[in-house]
C-alpha cells in the first residue's frame, strides 16, 4: 500500500476509534480535513452529534459529491430541522447519489413536509434511481402523515 494510503486508512481509523468512544469533538475536528470530512461525517451522524450540524450543513456545499451525500445523510440522521430547506434543494444535486442521500435524509428526520419534493425528485429522476425515493416516502408514510401517502403508490 502506497505510503498516502497508509496514512489515511490509518487516519481513518482512529476516527472509527473516536467514534466508538463517542469522542464526538476530534470527529468535529476532522471536518477541517478534505481527505477525512466524508468519514467524519458518517461517524457524527451514527453518534447523532447535533452540536455538528452547523459544520455538516457547510459541507453541503462541497466540491466532492460523497462529502455531500455524507453530510446531508448525517444530518439526517441526527434529526437537524434547520437543514431541511438545504437538503429539500439537495434533492436537485448533479450528483445521483447526493440526491437519494438527501431523499433518505429527510425521511430519516421526519420531515413529512418534504413528501412532495422527494416525490417530484423521483419523477425527474430516471426509472432505475426510483427506489431510494420510494423507500424515503414509505419511512414518512410510517409516521402517519396522510398527505405523504399515494394511492396506488
Amino acid at each position: 500500500m502506497p505510503r498516502a494510503a497508509e496514512h489515511h486508512a490509518r487516519a481513518v481509523q482512529r476516527l472509527r476509534l473516536a467514534r466508538d468512544i463517542g469522542d464526538a469533538g476530534t470527529l468535529r475536528g476532522a471536518l477541517r480535513e478534505p481527505r477525512l470530512c466524508e468519514p467524519a461525517a458518517k461517524f457524527l451522524g451514527e453518534l447523532r452529534d447535533a452540536e455538528s450540524a452547523p459544520a455538516l450543513l457547510q459541507l453541503l456545499g462541497a466540491a466532492d459529491a460523497g462529502v455531500r451525500a455524507a453530510a446531508a445523510q448525517a444530518l439526517g440522521e441526527i434529526g437537524a430541522a434547520e437543514a431541511t430547506p438545504a437538503l429539500v434543494a439537495l434533492l436537485e444535486d448533479p450528483a445521483a447519489r447526493v440526491r437519494r442521500s438527501a431523499a433518505s435524509a429527510l425521511a430519516a428526520a421526519g420531515e413529512v413536509g418534504a413528501a412532495d419534493a422527494i416525490r417530484a425528485a423521483a419523477e425527474r429522476d430516471s426509472r432505475l434511481r426510483r427506489r431510494g425515493y420510494r423507500r424515503a416516502l414509505r419511512a414518512l408514510e410510517t409516521r402517519g402523515d396522510p398527505h405523504t401517502a399515494r394511492p396506488g403508490g
